[in-house]
């Protein structure tokens, strides 16, 4: 596979998940706005003019909670446990979405999805879906507390080599009284809060400005999107955003054009450079990293052989696990690397996926599964996950790599000299992870060029 020289990458990963919790008339939503990209984020420290403050805090849409981001530097390792518990949440959930049927393009965010499913389990006291959820997560919501928060502290940087940034947010309806230790156990973890009028446009409006600062990208979602009735309760929202340089440049002059053989052989831009990096040979195919700063890393997976496939060959493998980083001079090589630029768009539907993995409770709309959000919500009254969907959309080239993932979910009611060189060339279908600087997958992806 090849040589390389890099300039600039920028990793942006937008995971935006949405939890809607309404009362049994609910319907599921049905469309998402197609993501465009725009004006590149910067980090939300929005100042409110005093008529913004005043119109902030009204009987229709007022702050329930303050979250403090400063204390965002002071963190601790996560344990093996909580590591090995989300590699195999990740490797589940992945192996089921494949089971399932995935088309060209395909790419999902395992880390996010995991994250909105403990932060959902916040708002539960129901012990079957508690049970189904931890079962699942692979920890008890009690011993995962200080590993999501750490985790999530880690993965809140911004310096002059990048940015990773993770905002979350619940939005409640003022009809009911919120929970005061649910909302405590949002501000814990890093969770906004707002109580809100649904039937409010301009409450609407302020729940959807959240939504642009934190993605940084205007519009990203309509009201329509959101399929508001006037029994919506509650939304939970959860955003990523990562834009990293690469450790080694890719240099524009370096980009040549040759032959992508996919299901058709198609000539496609490589763009290359050469580093440092680990390398692992299993026989039929490879498994290279290459380097963001700030610790974060991506691996890519590609058969040594043009007639082989890689979907193939890792099938039953764990493939989302990240090699640890050590000085052994076996899996230390000069690699040199092409890539080739590519952009695609991917939609995926998690519903029947979590409800094969353990979570089929969740899903029954004669269960109570959320009702520990507020307070004083009437009896009878069901709460219960309907669907939980993602988008992504990716662009790999040059001067960055771009990730933006908005997963929707809804719930309604009834890395010396190295003492060799290896030539990686990704000239066919291959996949792609990519790490956080706890070594958790944050974004796997297929690249099968059309």
């Amino acid at each position: 596979m090849k040589n390389n020289n890099v300039k600039k990458i920028s990793l942006i990963c937008v995971l935006i998940l949405l939890i809607l919790i309404c009362l049994p008339a609910c319907e599921i939503i049905k469309n998402i706005l197609p993501i465009k990209e725009t004006e590149k984020f910067q980090p939300y420290e929005k100042t409110y003019s005093l008529k913004e403050a005043q119109l902030l805090e009204t009987a229709d849409f007022r702050s329930l909670n303050s979250v403090n981001y400063s204390s965002m530097t002071n963190y601790l390792p996560i344990s093996e446990g909580y590591l090995s518990a989300v590699n195999a949440f990740s490797e589940t959930i992945y192996r089921a979405i494949l089971a399932d049927g995935v088309s060209d393009g395909f790419s999902f965010s395992p880390l996010g999805l995991y994250e909105i499913l403990c932060i959902a389990a916040l708002g539960s006291d129901d012990e079957t879906a508690l049970a189904a959820l931890d079962g699942l997560l692979g920890m008890t919501k009690e011993t995962r507390k200080n590993d999501f928060i750490n985790a999530y502290k880690k993965n809140f940087f911004t310096n002059t080599q990048g940015t990773l940034q993770m905002y979350n947010a619940a939005f409640l309806t003022s009809d009911f009284t919120p929970n005061s230790s649910y909302v405590q156990e949002l501000t814990d973890h890093y969770v906004e809060a707002f109580s809100m009028n649904f039937r409010s446009d301009e409450s609407i409006n302020k729940l959807l400005s959240w939504i642009d600062e934190k993605t940084g990208e205007r519009n990203f979602l309509k009201k329509e999107d959101l399929a508001l009735r006037n029994d919506v309760i509650a939304y939970l929202f959860s955003t990523i955003y990562f834009d990293n340089k690469w450790s080694s440049a890719f240099v524009l002059t370096n980009t040549c054009e040759d032959t992508f053989y996919g299901k058709t052989n198609k000539t496609v831009a490589f763009m290359k450079h050469s580093y440092y990096g680990t390398l692992l040979d299993y026989g039929d195919y490879v498994e290279c990293y290459d380097y963001y700063a700030n610790g974060l890393r991506i691996k890519y997976l590609v058969p040594k052989n043009l007639t082989d496939s890689i979907y193939e060959l890792t099938k039953g493998k764990d493939i989302l696990s990240c090699v640890p980083e050590s000085p052994e001079r076996e899996n230390r090589y000069v690699i040199n690397l092409s890539v080739p630029k590519f952009s695609s768009e991917y939609a995926l539907d998690l519903t029947q996926t979590l409800s094969k993995t353990g979570l089929s409770c969740l899903f029954d709309k004669n269960r109570q599964s959320f009702n520990y959000m507020f307070s004083d919500l009437p009896a009878p009254f069901s709460t219960y996950l309907t669907s939980i969907k993602q988008k992504n959309k990716v662009t790999f080239n040059e001067d960055g790599t771009i990730i933006k993932s908005t997963t929707f979910a809804q719930i309604g009611g009834f890395k010396s000299a190295a003492p060799a060189t290896y030539d990686v060339k990704l000239d066919q279908p291959f996949i792609y992870v990519v790490y956080d600087k706890n070594d958790l997958p944050l974004y796997v992806g297929h690249v099968d060029m059309p």
